[in-house]
């Protein structure tokens, strides 16, 4: 009967540890979520204009007047970026490989 009673007692007092951890969650969220409506409601009042969505499938014309209609490739890294550094030579060989500087 003893073992019962322990038994019930820790799975009471897990729940009770589980019960705060979501509430925190929970308030944690609720916070983020007015934040991200305060950062929406700015976004709004500046038009809400997304200029990636302008350039999908387009092709940018200043950038053909000053190559010349020559192919060109254009490449983003970061500095802090692993990857990038161990992409970065085969970048630069297949720029070279199309001819584009």
């Amino acid at each position: 009967m003893a073992f019962v009673v322990v038994a019930l007692v820790l799975l009471t007092a897990l729940c009770l540890v589980l019960l705060v951890l979501v509430l925190a969650v929970l308030r944690r969220l609720r916070e983020h979520e007015s934040r991200f409506e305060r950062l929406a409601a700015s976004a709004g009042a500046m038009g809400g204009h997304d200029p990636a969505a302008d350039l999908v499938g387009r092709r940018v014309p200043e950038l053909a007047e000053h190559t010349g209609g020559s192919p060109r490739t254009v490449g983003f890294f970061s500095v802090g970026c692993e990857a990038c550094h161990e992409q970065a030579p085969e970048f630069v060989a297949s720029a070279a490989a199309t001819g584009a500087s």
